[in-house]
C-alpha cells in the first residue's frame, strides 16, 4: 500500500508512557495530520457482533478499521484470547490483520492464538516469516539482544 494514500494511522497501547512516546515520535516526524494515538486494552474488548467496534481507554466505542498491524502482543495464554477478541472488534468485515508473534518456544500462548482467532470468527492464515522471506533473516547477526 502506498504510504501517500493512507489517510490516517492510529497507534495504540495500554501503557500511558508508551502512548506519550508515540505522540513524541509523531511530532518529531511531523505526522500530526495523519497519525494519532489512543489507549487500547485487549482485556476490555468483547469480541462479538452485539456492538461493532472496539472500546478505548475512556470506555468509548470506536469505529472499526480496514487494516490492523500488531506485533509481540502475546506473552501468556490469556493474551491470546484477549488479542483474538480485539482483532475481531477492531477489524471491519472484510478487513485484513497482520499479526507478528514469536513462536511458542519463546512466547506462552502463541500456540493457541490461531484457535482463538477462529473461535472469535476470524479467517486465519498462518505463515512462518522464514517462508515469506526465503529463509533470510531481516536483521544483522551482529545486533545484540533486545531483552533479558
Amino acid at each position: 500500500m502506498d504510504a501517500n494514500k493512507v489517510k490516517s494511522v492510529l497507534l495504540t497501547d495500554f501503557n500511558d508512557k508508551v502512548l506519550e512516546n508515540l505522540l513524541g515520535n509523531i511530532s518529531i516526524n511531523a505526522l500530526e495530520d495523519r497519525c494519532n494515538v489512543d489507549n487500547l486494552d485487549f482485556y476490555a474488548q468483547e469480541g462479538n457482533d452485539t456492538n461493532p467496534g472496539w472500546i478505548n481507554g475512556s470506555g468509548e466505542r470506536c469505529t472499526q478499521f480496514q487494516r490492523l498491524i500488531a506485533a509481540d502482543i502475546i506473552c501468556k495464554p490469556e493474551d491470546a484470547v484477549a488479542a483474538a477478541n480485539t482483532c475481531y472488534d477492531v477489524l471491519c468485515p472484510g478487513g485484513l490483520g497482520v499479526i507478528i508473534c514469536g513462536n511458542s518456544n519463546h512466547r506462552y500462548g502463541v500456540d493457541i492464538f490461531e484457535k482463538e482467532c477462529i473461535r472469535a470468527g476470524l479467517n486465519v492464515e498462518v505463515k512462518d516469516s522464514r517462508d515469506i522471506f526465503d529463509g533470510r533473516l531481516l536483521c544483522s547477526k551482529s545486533l545484540g539482544m533486545t531483552s533479558g
